[in-house]
């Protein structure tokens, strides 16, 4: 969930009615299918038909169901707890007062478009989740006969770039909202000390996240090279608090991936020399070792830059943000907030940063503008938020709802979209059907691996 408060249903310049009014003056049959993706904590629900996200009665502070995971696995499948996934979140309120709207203004702007948005549980393995996408936008293009036009925001994005690699035909054009494509320390600070939601401390407690596999899934690699910047320097770097203070060069490399690592370090389940049970460890493991797979599939740019759809990046930058990380090797211990020791992060309200640190970084309240730019091999154009920042109270999570901008992106998208299906139709007869032939073949073969599909191309060519 986002930390920064909103100031209104309708915060910005054109109203969701707005723009539907304005859409509605279009053809909607020509407009591509349109499918949002939301991110982590970004749908509701049931577990014994009660509604165990997001009740009315966790934000008050009252008991509510356990969101926890079973820790058992059978195939690398994680056991159900038998929730029910719903619709994307909208207003949370009650007696006529609005708590929170998440994807409410999203969906009444676009209302009028053809549309089936995708839910899925964010808790759960995400190469589960994009397997789910895949099949969901197959059943889309199906439905409407067209390629679907996607919005993904935050953890969502991983999910539609992964399918994005795998089957670019599935989709029309793709705006990447706030994605964690290079992911820092992820999750951790969920797995540290979990996330209050309203006046409720439980809901979203750390042991209860210690059973999500999405939690060891949106850290960065080992030598990430989205963490790198053009001038070869990180852009946000893990950093040893005692010999910092000595001036001695002090970066600290941790392995997100490694169970061993964590257990050294003392992360998540294991901090302040806990002993998980067997099952509990096992089921760490089996996360972080499907994570980092995640984590290749996502990253992994198998496609000529030219069979990639037209895509864009929406990304925050009003806040300054994490810049680095100090680690306190003594203590062996990982804390958010430093007191005199662990690992502190440092933000512009806090105190100054020692000598010889990184300055602070751009962020949209929450992650760092580095982070959500795609990887390199996927063209794609880049858009800032209008609207992030401080003084508009508007952070990671109300990048969703900039629809005005939103809107805009889209029509450029489905014009670039519409220009390369012109181009397309000039070709020559022949040169079209060799494309086409190509395209279909290496599009079959994806899924049994590069070298059949490198042996097509080189028969056609």
């Amino acid at each position: 969930m986002g930390n920064c408060a909103s100031t209104g249903k309708h915060r910005f310049s054109a109203s969701p009615d707005d723009i539907a009014v304005e859409m509605s003056s279009t053809q909607a049959a020509k407009e591509p299918p349109l499918c949002m993706i939301h991110g982590l904590m970004g749908c509701t629900m049931r577990k014994t038909g009660a509604l165990a996200f997001i009740p009315v009665r966790a934000a008050l502070g009252l008991p509510t169901p356990s969101l926890a995971l079973p820790t058992k696995w059978e195939a690398d499948v994680q056991a159900s707890d038998g929730a029910v996934i719903g619709e994307p979140l909208t207003q949370i309120g009650c007696c006529g007062c609005v708590l929170h709207d998440q994807y409410g203004e999203f969906m009444e702007a676009f209302a009028k478009r053809r549309q089936d948005h995708f839910s899925y549980d964010w808790r759960r393995e995400l190469g589960e989740s994009a397997k789910r996408l895949e099949e969901h936008l197959e059943a889309m293009v199906k439905k409407y006969d067209a390629p679907v036009q996607c919005v993904a925001h935050s953890m969502g994005c991983m999910l539609l770039l992964a399918v994005m690699h795998r089957r670019p035909e599935l989709i029309h054009s793709a705006i990447f909202a706030g994605g964690t494509f290079a992911g820092g320390i992820g999750y951790h600070h969920l797995l540290a000390r979990g996330e209050r939601i309203g006046l409720n401390g439980t809901l979203v407690a750390p042991e209860a996240v210690a059973t999500w596999p999405c939690a060891y899934a949106t850290a960065s690699p080992v030598g990430d090279p989205l963490l790198i910047g053009d001038d070869g320097t990180p852009h946000w770097q893990i950093l040893d608090k005692a010999k910092l203070k000595k001036g001695e060069a002090a970066p600290v490399e941790i392995d997100w991936y490694d169970i061993e690592t964590w257990e050294r370090l003392g992360l998540g389940v294991f901090r302040h020399g806990a002993k998980p049970s067997d099952e509990m460890r096992a089921h760490v493991a089996t996360a972080l070792r499907l994570g980092k797979q995640f984590q290749g599939e996502m990253r992994a740019v198998r496609n000529d830059p030219r069979d990639y759809p037209p895509c864009a990046t929406l990304i925050g930058h009003g806040y300054q943000g994490e810049d680095f990380f100090l680690w306190d090797a003594e203590a062996c211990t990982m804390k958010e907030v430093w007191r005199g020791d662990g690992l502190y992060v440092h933000k512009s309200s806090g105190p100054p940063p020692l000598e010889g640190a990184p300055p602070p970084c751009e962020t949209d309240g929450l992650l760092p503008y580095f982070c959500s730019t795609l990887p390199p091999g996927v063209p794609h154009s880049k858009h800032r938020a209008r609207h992030n920042g401080p003084a508009q109270k508007c952070g990671h999570m109300d990048l969703i709802d900039e629809v005005e901008q939103i809107d805009e992106i889209l029509q450029e998208l489905t014009a670039e979209a519409s220009q390369r299906n012109k181009g397309m139709a000039k070709l020559p007869s022949t040169l079209k059907r060799h494309h086409t032939a190509l395209a279909s073949m290496v599009s079959l073969t994806r899924r049994g691996g590069r070298q059949r599909a490198s042996l097509l191309r080189n028969s056609i060519m």
